[in-house]
């Protein structure tokens, strides 16, 4: 830490850091002691050697005065000129009074928030107040996860500003704690940043670089990741472009660690050259679980990857991507022999351009391999052939496959016959997700047939391709019958009938717990159909509806129906159309009266004047709900007044998140603020996106941090989760 221009003062006894069940504030101010007597090695008393030794031990037992532990913490940040002659009497009002800008950021640069807290809370406030969000976010992170919290587990660049984040890595250097790492693009620019950053914490095992790495920093940033050897679980890479002499970083790093079980690369521009280069790693490696990769290149990179899987003896999960700019065709039978005999395989996703018989011989290689469980397969012909065709069906015939997911299905009638009656025998299959699927009619009744016969699936998600929409009614009857699908997803189109016939089956269907139902009309459905559904449906825990319409007629029997139902925990709605208003306050004036939902998700739903009563009533009226979700508009007037309201007679609200638009005056939120510290327990709300200053709702910033639960939630149970981040 730079010690010019400082004055010469007297430092304080603090407890050494080696101390036992020292207090963050200790332990900070012991790291700043110990700077401080290094940069004054001639000072009279601060030498090394017995005097000093005498002082740090006589620390270990005496805390710092709150007048020493501010002088200290004004040496660290470099502001003694600032204070210069003031007594230990006035030193914290003359502080205040010439807080700026920059002296607020130097200030918790130097970690204002462990050494004031619980000290001085009223400069502490006044520090945090007037800084833009982005500034403290950035210097709470540098401040507070390197000297305040050793609980940390999770250090995120992400969303930091700063031009140089030296001091940060500086900061880090033999932080012990911090498990979870993630980059930024501008660190990978800087090698001295990235240096320390990788090199200073060893007990790093998980690296997320959110940036592209060029052939000018592969080089560097993998040879740093060496020194993560030892402890690296998991390496996630948003994009990658390098060289085959560059690619030998990627492969050693592959080879030496050995307990690196995730790696996922998106973005992955490659020759086959280079492909080549980095296979000898993925095939070396002695621990390598799951490869995901989203790649960028010819046909020609499939043959050294297969080769590369089949000779993996650790790999269970393989997901693979491929887009090629010149559209030329993968063979696929490279990666079909790699798959048919690689025995570790348990999961395999593979979407690409294909051949016309590549779907195929994929499909049968996973069927021959019996010990695959979860399929995603997608390989597609062209734009006028569509998909390579029966591959649904070789799927379905899999003996050990326990999920299928087979997006853009073209089903002919025989097909889909035939992948009916697969599916009705099949006794292992619990996850089926076919979506954008193209079939006809007759197709659909057998399909809707094996539903009704197969007594082990448990997830079935279908919806129709926008183009070629399809009449659902048929499986929405057969589910009726169906005794095993607990959690369903379908997306309803151009069949009139469809919604009713799904709420009538919903009545009777004892073993779904979730449904997620999009509509693709804009005529209403039967809103009393729906509301009977809700009201007699006794197993339901989960229940997302979308872009859907009823009539006006029907609120009053809907809005019953949510009050009087037992078993919803979860209730999400999202209509962007005019019925938006209408089924809002409908599904807030029965949760009102509902005694066991928890959560309720209305996305699309803004602060107009019925609105606002209907939310607030239910606010204060329902005593079980812990997460509500609003739409736009809902921290201005008169909703945030309401709001203030209704929160002090809530006792079980922890989570209220809101959408964008303007924020209200600080008077106004100070009602909110005040409105949290008597609800003792509500710990997030969310603020717009726009960006504001803290001073804009500073008051509600300190409520939230004093509310009871907030600090154990935040800090010890999630690790690095700032209270800036309700700000998002």
């Amino acid at each position: 830490m730079p010690a010019g221009g400082r004055a010469m003062e007297p430092a304080p006894g603090v407890a050494d850091e080696s101390g036992p069940a020292l207090s963050a504030r200790q332990r900070r101010l012991a790291a700043i002691r110990r700077d401080y007597l290094a940069s004054q090695p001639s000072q009279p008393g601060l030498a090394s050697g017995a005097g000093a030794a005498d002082c740090r031990a006589a620390a270990a037992t005496d805390e710092a005065s709150p007048a020493q532990a501010l002088r200290l913490l004004v040496w660290a940040a470099g502001l003694s000129s600032l204070v210069e002659g003031v007594g230990d009497a006035d030193l914290s009002r003359v502080l205040a009074e010439r807080l700026d800008v920059h002296v607020r950021v130097l200030l918790l640069e130097a970690g204002a928030e462990a050494v004031l807290e619980g000290l001085d809370d009223e400069l502490l406030r006044a520090v945090r107040t007037g800084t833009s969000w982005r500034e403290l976010e950035y210097l709470c992170t540098a401040a507070l996860v390197v000297h305040v919290h050793p609980v940390v587990r999770t250090l995120d660049f992400r969303r930091h500003y700063k031009s140089s984040p030296l001091p940060v890595a500086c900061g880090v250097i033999g932080n012990a704690n911090v498990r979870h790492l993630v980059l930024a693009n501008k660190h990978l620019d800087q090698p001295m940043t990235l240096r320390l950053l990788l090199r200073g914490m060893p007990e790093v095992e998980c690296v997320d670089v959110n940036g592209f790495i060029t052939p000018e920093t592969c080089h560097g940033f993998f040879g740093e990741c060496m020194h993560l050897a030892p402890t690296l679980r998991e390496l996630d890479i948003k994009g990658l472009v390098c060289t085959p002499a560059r690619a030998e970083g990627l492969t050693e790093l592959l080879l030496r660690c050995h307990r690196l079980t995730s790696l996922r690369i998106r973005h992955f521009v490659i020759d086959e050259d280079t492909m080549a280069t980095v296979a000898r790693g993925f095939a070396g490696s002695a621990s390598l679980r799951s490869l995901d990769l989203e790649v960028e290149c010819s046909p020609a990179v499939e043959a050294p990857l297969a080769q590369a899987i089949r000779d993996c003896s650790t790999l269970e999960t393989f997901s693979l991507e491929v887009t090629d700019p010149d559209q030329e065709r993968w063979a696929g039978s490279h990666l079909a022999s790699a798959i048919e005999h690689c025995s570790c395989l348990r999961a395999v996703a593979i979407a690409c351009l294909g051949a016309p018989e590549s779907g195929k011989s994929l499909a049968r290689a996973i069927q021959a391999n019996r010990a695959i469980k979860r399929v995603k397969l997608r390989v597609w012909i062209g734009q006028l052939e569509g998909r390579d065709p029966g591959v649904e069906l070789l799927l379905a015939k899999s003996t050990t496959a326990e999920m299928i997911a087979c997006p853009g299905s073209t089903f002919e009638d025989g097909d889909l016959q035939d992948f009916a009656e697969s599916l009705a025998d099949n006794t292992e299959l619990t996850e089926l997700r076919l979506m954008g699927m193209t079939a006809s009619e007759a197709g659909l009744a057998h399909l809707a047939a094996a539903v009704e016969r197969n007594t082990t699936l448990r997830v079935l998600e279908i919806d129709c391709h926008d183009l070629a929409p399809i009449p659902l009614s048929p499986l929405a009857i057969a589910l009726r019958v169906n005794s095993s699908v607990t959690d369903l997803t379908v997306e309803l189109q151009a069949d009139a009938d469809a919604p009713d016939a799904l709420f009538a089956t919903l009545e009777v269907n004892t073993t779904l717990r979730s449904v997620h139902i999009a509509m693709s009309r804009t005529a209403p459905v039967s809103g009393m159909r729906l509301a009977a559904a809700i009201r007699n449906n006794s197993t339901l825990t989960s229940a997302t509806l979308t872009e859907m319409a009823v009539d006006a007629e029907s609120a009053d029997a809907i809005a019953e129906a949510v009050a009087v139902n037992s078993s919803l925990r979860r209730l999400s709605f999202e209509v962007q159309t005019m019925h938006s208003e209408l089924l809002g306050q409908t599904f807030a004036r029965g949760a009102a009266g509902n005694t066991t939902l928890t959560e309720l998700h209305l996305r699309s739903v803004t602060a107009t004047e019925p609105m606002i009563d209907s939310i607030a009533t239910l606010i204060e009226s329902n005593a079980a709900l812990t997460t509500l979700e609003l739409g736009r508009s809902w921290l201005t007037e008169p909703a945030l007044t309401r709001l203030s309201r209704a929160i002090r007679c809530n006792s079980t609200l922890t989570k209220l998140h809101t959408g964008e638009g303007r924020l209200g005056t600080a008077a106004q939120l100070k009602q909110l603020a005040d409105a949290v510290r008597v609800h003792h327990g509500l710990q997030f709300i969310t603020m717009p996106k726009r960006q504001v200053l803290v001073s804009d709702y500073a008051e509600l910033d300190a409520a939230l941090s004093e509310s009871r639960q907030l600090a154990d939630h935040w800090w010890r149970r999630r690790g690095l989760v700032l209270w800036l981040r309700s700000h998002r």
